[in-house]
């Protein structure tokens, strides 16, 4: 038999072997075993820190490693990550939309739209950095480029809930009752699994307490029984 040659481990293996611990972590989740998708995602982790003791200038991985902490809720040191991929690689788009969410979700609002910008500026039609961008603009009130940037990610993904979540916010403090109403209308009865549909029917009653979808059976029952 002809020898076995080694497998390099190029980046591209390297991160693959970590989507699957990712994969399995989000398996795990879905069927209600946080411990074991924990456990995955420190798999993930500690795969990808092995790695990078070897290769500690590959960008693309630390920019992994980043999501992983980020998945499990240590933002300051995904943080961390992010910003030594940046200064390896300044055109790591993903490293500055995460990055930009990350310290929009820490209150950090004005160095989130910084980052925002720049990933925007890197890849111009992406519409999870237009959310990411349209999101920090809305809580920085700049509200008429969020509904801009927000109504161009919603029209390129339209079955996102999240994106019609944050598009809705943006109508509202517009001034634009029934066109916030409208998207939220269309999460509850297109969607109503989304994980942050209590929020989505608490905001319709505000908006629009005489919406006939929170009388359907099929609108606000199903959001309720979850």
């Amino acid at each position: 038999m002809r020898p076995f040659e080694r497998m390099e481990q190029t980046p591209a293996r390297v991160t693959a072997l970590a989507d699957i611990y990712l994969i399995l972590a989000d398996r795990a989740q879905a069927q209600g075993n946080p411990k074991q998708a924990r456990a995955q995602r420190e798999k993930a982790a500690d795969h990808l820190r092995t790695y990078l003791e070897g290769q500690p200038r590959d960008a693309a991985a630390l920019t992994k490693l980043a999501t992983v902490h980020q998945s499990m809720g240590s933002l300051a040191t995904a943080n961390d990550h992010y910003r030594r991929a940046i200064e390896i690689d300044s055109e790591d788009w993903t490293a500055y939309n995460n990055l930009a969410w990350n310290l929009g979700q820490l209150g950090a609002f004005e160095e989130a739209a910084q980052m925002a910008r720049e990933a925007l500026r890197l890849s111009p039609g992406n519409p999870g950095i237009q959310d990411t961008a349209g999101w920090i603009e809305l809580q920085l009130g700049n509200v008429e480029h969020a509904v801009e940037l927000l109504s161009v990610a919603s029209r390129h993904i339209p079955n996102n809930s999240e994106i019609r979540h944050h598009l809705a916010m943006a109508f509202e403090r517009s001034g634009e009752a029934a066109e916030s109403a409208r998207q939220l209308e269309t999460i509850v009865l297109a969607t109503p699994g989304y994980e942050r549909i209590d929020e989505v029917v608490a905001m319709l009653k505000k908006v629009n307490p005489d919406s006939s979808v929170l009388s359907s059976t099929g609108g606000l029952a199903a959001a309720e029984a979850r």
